[in-house]
């Protein structure tokens, strides 16, 4: 199977699953499992969060993780709420971002395993996920964190931080 193929494949099925996932939370038991900067154990459990929780997925050699990451910081640390937000690698590739832990808005956490990898696209480069209380998807993207997708990411966190003020997910 083509390179493309593949992708359209992916594609396909991930827009089949943020239909699905659109109108229910997460199960309890969908979590992602890593390390955090400082080599302390990081369990990620979106379905039993009272805040919003964002996940960035960082590779090696991905030309558009590190900005993206560092846009979703600037994005994170400009509202004005609690949430959770991480920038997670399948690998150990994430050393370069390790600045981000000191802004208080971003964790790191490598070497993600966990069964959110498997129903998330957080296992595709430079994809941003943005979970509502409760771990209800409201929305997800690839490629560079600008423009459109800088604007809609941060409309989606808005939306969440409301959901999150009010108490529902």
């Amino acid at each position: 199977m083509s390179i493309e193929r593949a992708l359209a494949d992916t594609r396909r099925r991930l827009l089949e699953a943020e239909r699905v996932l659109k109108v229910s939370a997460l199960h309890d038991t969908v979590t992602v499992e890593g390390v955090g900067a400082g080599g302390e154990a990081i369990r990620i459990r979106p379905a039993a969060s009272d805040v919003p929780i964002v996940l960035y997925s960082h590779h090696a050699g991905c030309a558009l993780c590190d900005p993206g990451a560092r846009a979703i910081s600037g994005i994170a640390e400009g509202l004005d709420c609690r949430l959770n937000a991480y920038v997670v690698s399948l690998e150990d590739s994430l050393r370069s971002l390790q600045s981000l832990e000191g802004s208080g808005r971003m964790r790191v956490v490598s070497r993600a395993r966990g069964s959110a990898v498997a129903v998330l696209p957080i296992g595709l480069p430079s994809s941003l996920v943005v979970l509502a209380p409760g771990g209800r998807l409201l929305g997800w993207w690839q490629g560079a964190v600008e423009g459109r997708v800088a604007n809609e990411a941060r409309a989606t966190l808005e939306e969440a931080c409301q959901l999150a003020r009010l108490g529902a997910g």
